[in-house]
């Protein structure tokens, strides 16, 4: 998550997104009153998930009850969605390409089976439309959306917006050397547990027009 107050900006990091990626392209041009929180084990993360309830993977509802609602409509807010299927491909190919520390994680890192994998992470996986939208209304909160497969375009408009030069960076890749077969049955059931992300990524893919600069007016025009 980033949140940034003085740039008017936040991003909601929905896991297996490649928001790792965004946090480290942002991190140079971070801010005094910036905050970022990227599963750090000590520090700030520590502070907020302790009093504020807030972490890497804070859905957008909460980081707007905290910030106020005013405060973020006011903000330009992101988030990248990717499609049910690869993102829980992508977790299978994390889960199995370097040693975790977690429970969870090492339990996951002894099966192999991708039907067995998938059934066990679709009981926990956080529901992409839940880290985006309002429970109450089911209206996606978050101002622009990233499809996953236009991330670097995506990003390249979000850093034009804000006024930065931030290449994207490839971090917490998954390792393409792992294989993996998705059966028919794996993938329908995924597609049916996640059916509110799948129309989630496909509305993103059809409506996404990268940002450009805020145009230049006033005493800055040319």
């Amino acid at each position: 998550m980033i949140f940034s107050p003085s740039r008017g900006f936040c991003f909601v990091h929905v896991s297996k997104t490649g928001g790792t990626s965004i946090e480290a392209a942002y991190i140079p041009h971070i801010r005094f009153g910036d905050v970022i929180l990227a599963a750090l084990p000590e520090g700030m993360d520590t502070w907020y998930g302790r009093h504020l309830s807030v972490g890497k993977h804070t859905p957008a509802r909460r980081i707007r009850l905290l910030a106020g609602r005013m405060a973020w409509e006011r903000m330009l807010s992101i988030a990248v969605v990717r499609d049910p299927v690869e993102r829980i491909v992508s977790y299978y190919r994390w889960i199995h390409s370097t040693p975790h520390a977690g429970q969870r994680e090492r339990e996951l890192g002894e099966v192999k089976d991708f039907s067995a994998f998938a059934e066990k992470v679709c009981r926990f996986l956080l529901h992409q439309v839940d880290m985006v939208t309002d429970p109450k209304t089911n209206d996606v909160i978050v101002k622009h959306l990233i499809p996953f497969r236009r991330l670097s375009e995506g990003w390249a408009g979000v850093a034009a917006r804000l006024g930065i030069e931030a290449p994207l960076p490839h971090v917490n890749a998954s390792a393409a050397r792992v294989t993996v077969e998705i059966p028919d049955g794996a993938r329908a059931m995924i597609r049916e547990t996640f059916a509110r992300d799948v129309a989630l990524a496909e509305a993103a893919e059809r409506d996404f027009v990268p940002l450009a600069p805020e145009p230049v007016t006033g005493d800055h025009a040319a």
